[in-house]
């Protein structure tokens, strides 16, 4: 059971016990975002559904409405146990300019009476379709909601498929599928992060031609490291644990920073990009080459953590790099 912030620890356990989340790798949502964000109960996000009728897919007949995008709680019962889901929506919005990146496609661009309309009008067509929607138009769970900190919902996504016990207690949710969070894939998010990154000039990069880094790309750099890898918040539990912590630094979406413990000693490396194979603990990360900027990175890990920190970056001379650690 999740109170409004925490899931229970034991909870957390068993959905590991079932093989439906990796505890070591969290994904993260934050309020602050370029689509402006918010926190709904779960029963002011049922009042905010439009019903476009019956479809062949119950998880395709509602739509949300509102000017953010909403993330909600909605807990399920599986084998007896009382189960918190992660859940959001892209929203339509009544406004004829929605700030919403997704709703600026004009195809789907409509308000409230033009979504009924169309539910009316073209109900062969909705049997079939849903009116083709994309699935993030539909309210749709994450994953297993861990727990808030700040403006920060930590979750995890489930790479086993959606439980036969969710599609029959909430059928008109579907169910995202994700992959472990920085060992196979860099989330898109994270693409974004690394591009603001770059852009400011705080990170090592090298030039490229791929199109998605727009002339430059991170320099990404295997760090050895023996050390057990730990979710963020049992990260002072072993002498040598690794780990990441997402920070939002200035106007950059937030990012996750590869972290580090041995002999008591905590260490802030650089953004965080997975192990350099699965089962492996050398960290992937790209090196921070800003001072300035490390120091507001081991800030905001210290007041996120309560750990005192030290941080690295590299330090770039013609013909040679050197790192250096600050306390």
């Amino acid at each position: 059971m999740a109170t409004e912030n925490k899931t229970d620890s034991s909870i957390i356990d068993w959905l590991v016990d079932k093989n439906l989340i990796v505890k070591e790798n969290p994904f993260w949502w934050d309020l602050h975002h370029s689509d402006p964000r918010e926190y709904v109960t779960h029963d002011e996000f049922k009042k905010r559904l439009v019903s476009l009728g019956p479809t062949k897919y119950p998880c395709c007949e509602y739509v949300y409405v509102g000017e953010k995008v909403p993330i909600t709680v909605v807990n399920i019962h599986v084998d007896g146990r009382e189960v918190p889901l992660f859940v959001t929506v892209c929203p339509f919005t009544p406004k004829e300019d929605p700030p919403h990146v997704h709703n600026r496609y004009e195809k789907y661009q409509c308000n409230q009476e033009q979504l009924l309309q169309l539910g009316r009008e073209n109900r062969e067509i909705m049997e079939k379709t849903s009116l083709n929607l994309p699935r993030m138009f539909h309210p749709h769970a994450r994953g297993f909601f861990k727990e808030r900190r700040g403006d920060t919902f930590f979750y995890y996504p489930t790479f086993r498929g959606m439980p036969e016990a969710i599609s029959a207690e909430l059928p008109h949710i579907s169910f995202f599928n994700g992959n472990t969070y920085g060992i196979h894939t860099i989330e898109e998010k994270e693409i974004l992060a690394l591009r603001a990154l770059l852009k400011k000039g705080v990170v090592h990069s090298k030039k490229t031609n791929a199109s998605r880094w727009s002339g430059h790309k991170p320099w990404q750099e295997n760090i050895p490291f023996g050390g057990t890898y730990v979710p963020y918040d049992e990260f002072e539990m072993g002498s040598q644990t690794v780990s990441f912590y997402p920070v939002k630094i200035d106007d950059v979406a937030s990012f996750p920073v590869a972290i580090t413990r041995e002999d008591n000693q905590y260490m802030a490396h650089g953004v965080f990009l997975g192990y350099k194979d699965q089962g492996n603990s050398d960290l992937r990360v790209v090196r921070f080459t800003n001072p300035a900027f490390a120091q507001k990175v081991k800030g905001a890990l210290e007041r996120e953590l309560n750990i005192l920190f030290k941080a690295q970056y590299l330090e770039r001379k013609p013909g040679k790099s050197i790192i250096r650690t600050f306390s």
